[in-house]
This record gives C-alpha cells, sequence and structure tokens, in this order.
C-alpha cells in the first residue's frame, strides 16, 4: 500500500477523473491480498514464512 500512497495522497495536475477513479480502487484493496502480491513478485513467498 505504500507504494500507492503517491496516488491516494497526491494531488492530480491533469486527468483529475481518472485519477479519483484509481484511488477508489487502491481504497478498497485488501491488506492481505497487497502482502500476498508483494511476497510473489519479489520472489519472498518461498523464502520467508509471515
Amino acid at each position: 500500500m505504500k507504494g500507492m500512497s503517491g496516488t491516494l495522497n497526491g494531488i492530480p495536475l491533469y486527468g483529475e477523473p481518472l485519477i479519483q477513479q484509481w484511488k477508489a480502487r487502491i481504497a478498497d484493496y485488501p491488506n492481505g491480498l497487497a502482502q500476498k502480491m508483494v511476497e510473489h513478485y519479489l520472489g519472498l513467498a518461498e523464502k520467508v514464512s509471515i
């Protein structure tokens, strides 16, 4: 979620309707899914047991 904080907290200079759609999608992103995505794409799932 930290990687998306710029989208959530930033002020759009152009394309505000699109940015608002992104903000809505990011706000509903489950923490558990975010963690699993990071683990998967960094190859941590088989290295670290959380």
